[in-house]
């Protein structure tokens, strides 16, 4: 048999991206069928006739590729049977019984996760009562029909249940699509739903609508939800428990909001909520622990290998504890991943530590089908390999410093000092050598850990905090060390005494050394498709450098920091008119690097700014608003500002003349008669008003100039004072693009207004199925008569404005993600 050429570690890498393969190259099923047979026939074949060339090695990478493939097809393009509750929509309220399987409480709200039993359609009658269903479900004289469908729902309440996770209820509701990210940077909830099995949500607002029935999981569910319950309610009697939920829970919703983002901010999320550093250091501390009790038996040590065993036992409770957490992604992973490297140790496998790194990858893509398209997946396994790079840079270079160090102080101290005196400096500088070495390697391992995880925080969340690698420096070590052993031991005691005091130092020691992450700063980069290749192969020369010594592999290695720093800067004027419900929110990007914003959109639960805005800034790398436009002051123009000027990220806001204003608490420049700003090479013209009654009308509208190209925001100003801005403005028609008043109510974009400034486009900001009834259907036949076309946020998201080189594009980018 010929020397193996292709690896496995390359093998199981080829199988993890090819899951991405359908993402650009439709996959016409039959023709790769017929490939993938070929390619076992060929397999076959080569195995009878015994000629293992190259080919075979091949042949094999095709086969893990096609697997691959159909595997992230499978995914991103699921065929669902037809009793799965995805490939069904709701047009009319139904009745679902079901059992609760997850339950998540904060700020008076409750989320479930309800596994469907039965769905009851056809309620003719609103009065039939959920008691009214359950009795006449099964009965002929009822037009009551039970739909055969599985699968998971999120059920939202709007009040705090008291009904637990494991029992049976029946409530009726509207089934909708959960909501998917309709502009750059936002959250696609439709899509993480969707990876945990959840097809449509359901929003309750009172009591009455949701009754427990009875029925509940089987007993080892029940067993599990019990033993997690009991957990629950020891931390819950303590008064700050919200950071020891989520370090030994997993439950992250109390804890407090400012806590939370200073975490997030710094880069030090991870470290409070369960994820594999936490299953990590709980490993190492049993491992330890059973080492120890295992060792007090002199009979014990002799008969048995003591750290087998140890590893053992601790993989055993580490089982258990993730069944207990339910199995959450990320601690299954780490455990999967202890475990293979626990076994190769177990029964002496001395394979190479990549071998076991990317086994432990294939083994997880294959239990977790999911997990390719998952950042978690890839953070665990980027920092393992960058403690695998430290490792051995680290031998090479402290190995390095301690000889040429020894060699040096021998040579100075040559014939000059007495034997006595030598062996006590070389003493001291051994000892110093150590200190000197194990912070270099603290330093070093850390460095390397978030190198090899920037790519891809820079690629999926498009910021880093830049203090990160100082943080880890702080928090890791007291983390470890500390705190987490320190709340084990607490928690343990917590059962048979209370010890108050104990849990609230902690909480205070660590809530005070958070407040040093606000100094952290973040970097911001989007990192392309081919900045993140980039980045990963010069990680790979590295590694080939590590193991080879060959200075050519170095050389390329060091091309990461180019791709890394290379500015992905979008070239002309860039304008994008947000999809942020019904309110306005338009971001501009001038060719100069400055960026201004006209409006905030509302100021709903969740906030706007946090949800949209501020992800759509961090998306663009933008860390200032400039110059911020405010029509004019209503809620829904303005409620999002708050939160911007709270982050420092606006440094002006420019409004007409109110009565009434609200305090941004940062400057306000007022705009009293028209006026023109000139940023770069773009012309901003201001059209204030004061005359009427309402604010609507008053509204500051904008005429942007550029290469010949006009774009006029009109603000919430109805037909009044669009009469009075073309009689004051005669010279002002034949604009590009039109952002139509007031999201295209009634009494906007009069018929008058329209053939005067004749747009060739018209944008609607409007909220989707918004109570108002925006846009009016006679607003969109007014804007159909001039022959404009219209682009909705309500129905395309985010709309797209680029100029350049006098050519206009505008684009709904986001149009596919139907709601």
């Amino acid at each position: 048999m010929s020397k193996t050429v292709i690896k496995f570690p390359i093998l199981a890498t080829l199988f993890i991206v090819s899951h991405f393969i359908p993402l650009y190259i439709p996959l016409l099923r039959s023709v790769w069928y017929i490939l993938l047979l070929s390619c076992f026939v060929l397999v076959v074949f080569h195995l009878i006739v015994k000629k293992i060339e190259i080919i075979f090695e091949i042949l094999i990478a095709f086969i893990f590729i096609f697997f691959g493939a159909f595997r992230g097809d499978s995914i991103i393009n699921p065929q669902y049977s037809s009793k799965s509750l995805f490939s069904y929509q709701f047009d009319s309220e139904v009745a679902i019984e079901g059992v609760i399987i997850e339950t998540k409480s904060r700020e008076n709200k409750t989320n479930y996760i309800v596994d469907v039993k039965k769905i009851y359609k056809n309620l003719s009658s609103s009065d039939i009562t959920n008691e009214d269903l359950l009795k006449s479900k099964n009965s002929s004289n009822t037009d009551i029909i039970e739909i055969d469908l599985e699968g998971k729902i999120g059920l939202f309440l709007s009040w705090s249940s008291e009904i637990k996770t494991g029992k049976r209820i029946v409530f009726r509701a509207k089934l909708e699509l959960p909501p998917t990210a309709q502009n750059y940077g936002e959250f696609d909830y439709r899509g993480f739903l969707k990876t945990v099995g959840v097809s449509h949500v359901a929003f309750l607002k009172n009591s009455f609508q949701i009754k427990k029935i009875d029925g509940s999981l089987f007993f080892i569910d029940r067993a599990r939800l019990n033993i997690k319950s009991f957990l629950e309610k020891n931390l819950a009697k303590y008064d700050k428990n919200g950071i020891f939920q989520a370090v030994l829970l997993g439950e992250k919703t109390s804890m407090e909001s400012q806590f939370k983002e200073r975490l997030v901010d710094g880069g030090m999320i991870h470290l409070f909520t369960i994820s594999g550093f936490h299953i990590a250091i709980f490993y190492m501390i049993l491992n330890q622990f059973f080492l120890f009790l295992l060792r007090l038996n002199i009979r014990v040590v002799r008969k048995i290998s003591i750290k087998k065993w140890a590893i053992s036992l601790s993989l055993i409770v580490i089982l258990i504890y993730i069944w207990i957490l339910g199995f959450q992604i990320a601690s299954f992973r780490a455990f999967l991943m202890l475990s293979i490297f626990g076994i190769a140790k177990i029964f002496d496998r001395n394979s190479s530590f990549i071998y076991k790194l990317m086994f432990s990858a294939f083994i997880i893509t294959l239990l977790m089908p999911h997990a390719p398209f998952s950042i978690g997946f890839y953070l665990s396994f980027s920092a393992v390999l960058g403690i695998f790079y430290a490792q051995k840079f680290e031998t090479i270079v402290s190995s390095k410093i301690y000889i040429k160090t020894e060699l040096l102080l021998l040579k100075k101290q040559k014939n000059k000092l007495s034997i006595k005196h030598i062996i006590t400096n070389i003493s001291m500088k051994y000892y110093l050598s150590k200190l000197y070495n194990y912070l270099l390697k603290y330093a070093i391992f850390n460095l390397f850990i978030w190198l090899t995880t920037l790519p891809f925080l820079l690629f999926i969340f498009y910021k880093a905090p830049f203090g990160q690698f100082l943080w880890n420096l702080i928090f890791i070590p007291f983390f470890s060390f500390i705190f987490y052993p320190a709340l084990l031991i607490a928690f343990l005691i917590s059962f048979f005494i209370d010890i108050n005091y104990i849990f609230n130092l902690l909480d205070t020691s660590i809530v005070k050394l958070s407040y040093l992450l606000d100094f952290g700063g973040v970097w911001y980069q989007q990192l392309s498709l081919w900045q993140l290749i980039g980045t990963l192969l010069s990680l790979l020369s590295f590694g080939l450098f590590l193991k080879y010594k060959n200075r050519k592999f170095l050389i390329f290695s060091g091309l990461y920091f180019l791709f890394i720093l290379f500015p992905n800067v979008k070239s002309g004027l860039n304008i994008y008119v947000l999809s942020i419900g019904n309110g306005d929110a338009i971001v501009i990007e001038f060719p100069n690097g400055k960026t201004a914003m006209i409006d905030a959109g509302p100021k709903v639960d969740g906030s706007i700014a946090n949800r949209v805005i501020i992800p759509h800034l961090t998306y663009f790398g933008v860390k200032k608003i400039d110059y911020f436009f405010l029509s004019h002051p209503d809620e829904d123009h303005y409620g999002g500002i708050f939160r911007l000027v709270e982050k420092n990220i606006v440094s002006e806001v420019i409004t007409s003349k109110f009565e009434q204003m609200p305090d941004f608490l940062t400057p306000i420049k007022i705009v009293e008669k028209p006026e023109s700003i000139n940023i770069g090479s773009v012309e901003l013209q201001l059209f204030p008003e004061n005359s009427f009654p309402d604010k609507n009308n008053n509204s500051l509208i904008i005429l942007l100039k550029y290469q010949n190209r006009k774009i006029l925001f009109t603000g919430d100003a109805e037909e009044p004072r669009e009469s009075l801005f073309i009689e004051k403005n005669i010279d002002i028609k034949n604009i590009d693009i039109l952002k139509v008043g007031h999201h295209g109510s009634k009494g906007g974009s009069s018929a008058q207004f329209l053939q005067k400034l004749n747009p060739k486009y018209s944008i609607i900001s409007s909220g989707y199925k918004n109570r108002f009834g925006h846009p009016h259907k006679d607003t969109i036949e007014r804007l159909q008569n001039v022959n404009t076309e219209i682009f909705r946020t309500d129905v395309g998201g985010v709309v797209e404005i680029n100029i350049e080189s006098k050519s206009l594009k505008i684009s709904t980018p986001f149009f596919s993600h139907k709601r």
